[in-house]
């Protein structure tokens, strides 16, 4: 039986992606070096919180454009307590607020959905988001 219920999880699982109608991101897809090393950059969305502002910006390495989650002037609350997430479809990555804070970059994709989130680092999985913006592009 427990073997039974691990490959229908496996099985669902496998299924999300095509449910979702987007491919999942890839790591091909992901850049570290965009947030500090692109040119034009520009804020695409931002929301003013009480944590520090939440930004999603856009900039150009090489000849591709890409965007990153960033919170600028962030409270002493959010550097000791919160975590900056960038969800890109279903694919997180997070940086612990430090001061200006910056995510990885992702290509800019037609179709897919970019999304800042501030959450609470509690040291548990799970939890609720604080603030979240996103777009589409």
């Amino acid at each position: 039986m427990r073997y039974l219920y691990k490959t229908a999880l496996i099985a669902g699982a496998g299924l999300i992606p095509s449910l979702l109608g987007t491919a999942p991101a890839t790591a091909d897809n992901w850049d570290s070096s965009a947030p500090t090393d692109a040119i034009s950059v520009t804020t695409r969305l931002q929301a003013n919180t009480d944590l520090g502002t939440l930004q999603l910006r856009k900039g150009k390495l090489g000849s591709t454009w890409y965007i990153w989650a960033r919170v600028s002037k962030p409270t002493s609350t959010a550097n000791k307590s919160y975590e900056l997430f960038f969800i890109v479809g279903s694919v997180p990555t997070s940086v612990d607020i430090d001061g200006t804070s910056y995510t990885k970059g992702y290509k800019l994709i037609s179709g897919k959905t970019y999304k800042a989130c501030l959450k609470k680092d509690t040291g548990m999985p799970g939890g609720s988001y604080y603030k979240c913006i996103s777009f589409t592009q």
